[in-house]
């Protein structure tokens, strides 16, 4: 298991794509927080209050939520890569035992998810503070607090890359899993927080139990708006943790029953 876990953590490191995966991260939180308080919050639409008020300093946290498909690439690409490259082949001959190579995938790609959680509340924190910095406005909240916040959602990446290791071991193929993913984390989630209903059901999805860890969600309430519906509710901030938690370990539970019962072809 060690030498699995040593052989995964030299590929994540020896390939290209972990620096762009928090080169990206960091760029997102960045626009997302500096980039949209310079830009003018008030200027959006729907309006949103900027970083001068608590409630500015939250939703352009929970913007944050809108980089998790991130990490979940992340986590998918480190089967998917393996399958489209035929990797997975001398993989398993060096590590029969399949659940070991799971296992292992599993263990570096939590690191590499709080590394990239990390990126992204650092880029957060100062997105938010260097924006009011430029925009001449002060923060209504200390930085410590938002420091806190922005760690928190850093911290649910890692559970972001978990899953994608469990959608990237039910489908192995690139192309696909990017479909998946998008379509999902961009589109059907957001779909779903609008549809009269069904909303109810937001707050147990992915991107809703996210959005509980900072206790708002900017977007969700522009979709309120837009669709003259009513707003959602999200979930406290630890259980949106614990839902996430759950998630990550379905992902685990995935990733292992079926990599060791699929044929490698």
């Amino acid at each position: 298991m060690r030498n699995s876990v040593h052989a995964e953590a030299i590929r994540l490191s020896a390939t290209p794509n972990f620096p762009r995966f928090l080169l990206a991260g960091l760029a997102t939180a960045l626009f997302l927080t500096g980039g949209l308080t310079v830009l003018g919050p008030e200027h959006m639409n729907p309006p949103m209050p900027g970083p001068d008020v608590p409630e500015g300093v939250h939703g352009l946290l929970g913007l944050l939520v809108l980089t998790a498909p991130i990490p979940v690439l992340m986590g998918a690409s480190a089967m998917t890569t393996e399958f489209a490259h035929r990797t997975i082949i001398p993989t398993v001959l060096f590590q029969p035992r399949r659940h070991y190579v799971v296992l292992a995938k599993l263990t570096v790609m939590v690191f590499a998810g709080l590394v990239y959680g990390l990126v992204v509340a650092i880029g957060a924190v100062l997105g938010i503070f260097g924006g009011a910095w430029i925009a001449r406005m002060d923060v209504a909240v200390p930085v410590l607090e938002v420091s806190v916040l922005a760690l928190r959602i850093g911290l649910s990446m890692a559970f972001y890359t978990v899953i994608g290791v469990g959608i990237g071991s039910l489908i192995p193929r690139p192309q696909a899993a990017l479909i998946v993913i998008v379509g999902w984390f961009y589109l059907l989630e957001s779909m779903l927080s609008a549809i009269p209903g069904i909303q109810h059901v937001y707050p147990w999805l992915p991107g809703g139990a996210a959005s509980a860890i900072t206790g708002q969600n900017f977007v969700l309430d522009a979709i309120a708006s837009a669709t003259g519906g009513g707003g959602v509710h999200l979930l406290p901030a630890v259980a949106g943790m614990a839902v996430l938690l759950a998630y990550a370990l379905m992902a685990s539970l995935l990733a292992l029953s079926t990599t060791l019962r699929n044929d490698i072809r």
